[in-house]
């Protein structure tokens, strides 16, 4: 939820695809050269080069079709798995504290769709309002509030093409705000205020991929009921944890990044929250 990055499919699919475009035009630009110059040979050579590119950009949308679809059979293999863990787990797990057998997923990366609707049931909290940090248009944490339920919200991301695709999704809907921004600790609450989300929020959820325990201790202008928010489970989860705070840090792609839960119970505690869910999948607490 993943900021939620373009998948890695889609960025090389769009990079081939450019790569022949570019192609095809020098193709046809060199072919009207040297047709001029040598005459129809020369001509028959290019237009074969032109059918070769041809097949090239068949092929790459092809795979970027195969790709789309094998992401369609994980996201199915993902919640058949996780009916299956609340099957396994419902006669098992007697503690009502334990949301584990809660854990489903409908526009959520991991379980986190299932456990926040039923954190909701428990406050009794039936319509209310989201910030969601680091989001995708197809995937993140606060899609379901939003989609499903029709609360009114604010999706903040750092990358310019999944905020417009979501600015694309919620065209029609004034009730979900679509905000631009790389947010840090220094400038958080300026760009939630700006944004016009101040005051009591039902649900703040915040994945980032690096700073997300300084930018929640950071965080004032809202006050959300209830916050989710990534942590490191390859870190020790006995240990406060945290990575050092550089303002412009991203994921690098190793297992050094973010923080630990125990690092953010104990923010959390300082805040007045408690933790009552990490999810399965090692990504989210809540």
């Amino acid at each position: 939820m993943t900021p939620m990055r373009t998948p890695l499919h889609r960025r090389l699919s769009a990079a081939a695809a450019l790569r022949a475009r570019r192609l095809l035009a020098t193709v046809r630009t060199r072919a009207v050269e040297r047709a001029v110059i040598t005459g129809t040979d020369d001509l028959r050579e290019q237009m074969a080069e032109l059918s070769q590119s041809l097949r090239e950009i068949r092929v790459q949308a092809i795979g970027s079709r195969l790709s789309n679809v094998e992401d369609q059979i994980l996201r199915v293999r993902q919640q058949l798995r996780y009916l299956s863990l609340r099957n396994m787990t419902s006669p098992i797990l007697s503690d009502p504290r334990d949301l584990t057998p809660f854990e489903m997923s409908f526009l959520s990366q991991n379980g986190e769709d299932g456990v926040l609707v039923e954190i909701l049931r428990r406050i009794d909290v039936s319509t209310g309002s989201f910030v969601e940090i680091g989001a995708s248009h197809a995937e993140a944490n606060c899609l379901f509030l939003a989609d499903v339920l029709g609360w009114p919200g604010w999706f903040v991301d750092a990358d310019a093409v999944e905020v417009s695709l979501l600015k694309r999704k919620y065209a029609g809907n004034r009730s979900v705000r679509i905000v631009e921004a790389f947010v840090d600790r220094d400038n958080i609450n300026d760009v939630l205020g700006q944004a016009g989300a101040t005051g009591e929020i039902d649900v703040f959820s915040l994945d980032i991929d690096g700073n997300d325990y300084w930018v929640w201790q950071a965080l004032e202008v809202i006050s959300p009921r209830v916050v989710v928010v990534e942590y490191n489970s390859a870190f020790d989860q006995n240990v406060p944890t945290t990575q050092i705070y550089e303002p412009a840090a991203t994921w690098d792609g190793t297992d050094a990044f973010g923080s630990s839960r125990e690092a953010l119970r104990e923010l959390g505690n300082r805040k007045h929250y408690r933790l009552v869910h990490a999810d399965v999948a090692g990504v989210n607490l809540m």
